[in-house]
């Protein structure tokens, strides 16, 4: 048995949103105990209670409900998720967050994942959309690591058009930016582009 550590990049007890962590324990005998650790958006964790899993059991925690019921000062925060356990192997448990737009029929799912070892620089790519004035659209870039994190922000219009920033991510951070007020201080337009960090 060895101390094991997943990894999820964002949860949110903020009004109009309900996160939910799914865990399983994927061994065919022996309980898996798993403590759920919320990162808050400045990387300080509060632990959860701990959740002890039956084989080929599926468990769910109520984030809005566990930080109530724990009285910690996260009620309308974010940040990421850190669960924690013993175990013979990393597998042995597969977890999921799930983030659900309440009373609409959105859902966000960001499986967990261990620390990545091999590499110390890339890229991440991706889309944003705002195809109407009220649309909302964010990019979230969380830091898992202990140090921190130097990047560059681009984005672009559908046009090609772009625009950069340096950007600085803390230790175990969470940092959530509106593509709205991105895109009007890029001065860039349009319903639709593309948007790259770059780590160094």
């Amino acid at each position: 048995m060895a101390p094991q550590e997943q990894f999820a990049p964002y949860w949110t007890a903020e009004p109009g949103w309900r996160t939910e962590l799914q865990l399983r324990n994927n061994r065919a005998q022996g309980d898996l105990t798993v403590t759920p650790f919320l990162r808050a958006g400045n990387g300080v964790e509060f632990p959860l209670a701990p959740v002890v899993i039956a084989p080929n059991e599926i468990k769910s925690v109520d984030v809005s409900q566990a930080v109530t019921a724990q009285a910690f000062l996260l009620a309308g925060s974010y940040g990421s998720v850190v669960f924690r356990y013993r175990s013979e192997g990393m597998r042995n448990l597969y977890a999921a967050v799930m983030v659900f737009d309440e009373g609409h029929p959105i859902a966000f799912h960001f499986d967990a994942f261990v620390e990545a070892t091999d590499y110390d620089a890339g890229t991440r790519e991706g889309v944003w959309w705002l195809p109407s004035a009220t649309a909302r659209d964010y990019l979230i870039l969380t830091n898992k690591h202990d140090g921190p994190l130097a990047a560059t922000l681009r984005l672009y219009d559908a046009g090609g058009k772009s625009w950069s920033q340096q950007i600085t991510l803390s230790a175990k951070s969470t940092n959530r930016y509106s593509v709205r007020d991105l895109l009007r201080k890029a001065g860039l337009s349009g319903t639709y582009g593309g948007f790259k960090v770059e780590m160094k």
